[in-house]
């Protein structure tokens, strides 16, 4: 079991639903503003998160999914390591 999280941010891009097997799975970007202090001054600061989401029910999410959007995720949170080009990434 991974980590739990709960984010709230919007629908970066275009929704995609796919079949994996029997299971279809949906697709997304979306992508959770904040502000930080850089020399004094607030810079908006927009951090990407990866959404799967595994259903037969996919479909009818999809319908009211569009990009710019504002939702909120609850799930596990899961990091994958691999290497490309000799260098070390995650995701």
């Amino acid at each position: 079991m991974g980590l739990f999280v709960t984010a709230i941010g919007n629908i970066g891009s275009e929704v995609v639903v796919r079949e994996a097997g029997t299971t279809k799975v949906l697709n997304f970007r979306m992508a959770s503003n904040s502000k930080e202090k850089v020399n004094g001054e607030y810079t908006d600061v927009a951090t990407w998160v990866n959404i799967s989401y595994f259903s037969n029910t996919v479909d009818k999410l999809a319908a009211f999914l569009t990009k710019g959007k504002q939702v909120a995720c609850s799930g596990e949170l899961h990091e994958r390591k691999y290497e490309k080009d000799g260098v070390q990434r995650t995701s």
